[in-house]
């Protein structure tokens, strides 16, 4: 199963979210600040953070996302809010947030919003880390060895080969 954190300073608000994303199968971890999420984080190292915007007496979303996307790149950030405007919208698009999501007059339909968004951040999460241990992959494999018997045999093999090497090497 997918786990990802959830922030919010309404405790009653992020009990609702926790409901909502329990819905699609998901495990999660809820921070009523900042601070305690960044604490988390630093231990779990969540796919996904879905985080709200202002929060009192604690980093902000904002903040959080810049810290996050600092010690782990492919973690994917929803930023939420209800009282962002534009300019946070642009900070966060600056600062690499998967998404942005004005809340809603009722908690329904921000999860409704929600629950798309963070599936779509859990499949750009392991694309992206697929393609992470992929190349790592070709980095650490051991390279197959050839010996000089079995390039003169590929070479008589294939004469055309034979022509093309010697040709980058500048000898024809």
């Amino acid at each position: 199963m997918r786990n990802l954190l959830i922030i919010d300073d309404n405790e009653s608000y992020l009990n609702q979210l926790e409901i909502g994303l329990h819905a699609k199968n998901l495990i999660v971890e809820k921070a009523v600040s900042g601070n305690i999420a960044w604490e988390l984080f630093q231990k779990n190292k969540y796919p996904v953070i879905v985080t709200d915007l202002k929060m009192k007496d604690s980093l902000d979303g904002l903040q959080l996302l810049e810290k996050v996307k600092k010690l782990s790149p492919e973690t994917q950030v929803i930023i939420i809010t209800a009282h962002g405007g534009e300019e946070e919208a642009i900070q966060s698009v600056n600062l690499h947030a998967f998404g942005y999501i004005q809340k809603g007059n009722r908690v329904s339909q921000t999860i409704s919003k929600l629950q798309d968004m963070v599936d779509k951040a859990f499949q750009e999460y392991e694309k992206n880390t697929g393609l992470v241990d992929w190349t790592e992959g070709l980095e650490n494999r051991e390279r197959p060895k050839v010996s000089l018997d079995e390039i003169g045999s590929m070479l008589k093999k294939y004469p055309s080969l034979s022509d093309e090497v010697s040709r980058m090497r500048g000898n024809s």
